[in-house]
């Protein structure tokens, strides 16, 4: 199994509507890519500096699954968000035992 987690620091003056639909189009992935096995996404409580807004824990079987999952309709259209809401974003992806969310 291949955990993919991207977080996600949104640009200044980003609406609560807008982050509530960003939050909702992560999420629909696993309905729309089916090499998803899982996904959480989760907004920030520290609010922080150093703190991102939101968080993607996602779980795939494969880097090749990721691979796939990377260039899927939904998942390019889902950049397009990223793109125009987020300032920048970080990810790390790592091979795990682990299964649940």
């Amino acid at each position: 199994m291949v955990r993919h987690i991207v977080f996600f620091k949104l640009k200044p003056g980003v609406l609560e509507k807008e982050k509530d639909q960003f939050v909702k189009e992560l999420l629909d992935l696993q309905n729309k890519i089916d090499v998803v096995r899982a996904v959480e996404v989760a907004s920030d409580i520290g609010k922080k500096d150093n703190s991102c807004d939101i968080v993607l824990n996602s779980l795939f079987d494969s880097m090749t699954a990721v691979a796939e999952y990377a260039v899927h309709p939904a998942h390019m259209e889902v950049l397009k968000t990223v793109k125009t809401l987020c300032e920048t974003t970080f990810k790390i992806d790592y091979k795990t035992k682990l299964v649940c969310i």
